[in-house]
């Protein structure tokens, strides 16, 4: 996914023993956040308890931990394994302590982990994200699909985590390196 190889290219050279991470902004009170499918969403403070769930969470756990210190509050998420295991727990030293669900979630088993906010692919609004909005969960849809959807989604978790700098820091980087992919390859023929 476009965020795993972000955070590899985040990653120190040496590898992650003795990474350390600023600590995570300092929570508004009251803010907003408006998902991909323009819903917006209404906090009273930044979420301690966040559950990533469903098909393609990958996606979406990998962006997550992009944050500094939020993958602490990240306490459920579906399989995030591609086919070539999770390598989420080399970065989390809290990762087996973690709800680990399926990919084919349950309206149970997530709201078991009494989320205050559900983190979902925006395909699964109908089938997982309007029973569990019909619980009083909250729920924020991503797309994070195409070049110009992870910018938008990147600002939204930006918002939600109430780390802006952080996003817009992300944003530019990937821009950074997508300008220099497209410069070094603009003689090729397809």
């Amino acid at each position: 996914s476009i965020a795993g190889l972000l955070l590899f290219l985040f990653l120190p050279a040496g590898g992650i023993s003795g990474l350390t991470l600023p600590p995570v902004f300092a929570a508004a009170s009251g803010f907003t956040v408006t998902d991909s499918l323009g819903r917006t969403v209404a906090f009273d403070q930044a979420p301690q308890r966040i559950v990533i769930a469903g098909r393609a969470s990958s996606i979406l756990a990998d962006t997550v931990y992009l944050f500094p210190g939020i993958s602490n509050r990240v306490v459920a998420l579906s399989r995030t394994d591609q086919g070539l295991g999770s390598f989420l727990s080399l970065l989390d030293p809290h990762y087996s302590d973690k709800m680990h669900m399926g990919v084919e979630v349950s309206l149970e088993t997530v709201a078991s982990a009494r989320p205050d906010v559900i983190l979902l692919k925006s395909y699964l609004a109908e089938k997982l994200g309007k029973p569990l909005e019909s619980l009083g969960l909250k729920v924020l849809y991503f797309d994070m699909e195409t070049m110009e959807q992870f910018p938008r989604d990147l600002r939204t978790l930006g918002q939600l985590f109430q780390n802006d700098k952080r996003a817009e820091y992300i944003i530019d980087f990937f821009r950074r390196r997508t300008d220099r992919i497209t410069r070094a390859t603009a003689g090729i023929a397809k």
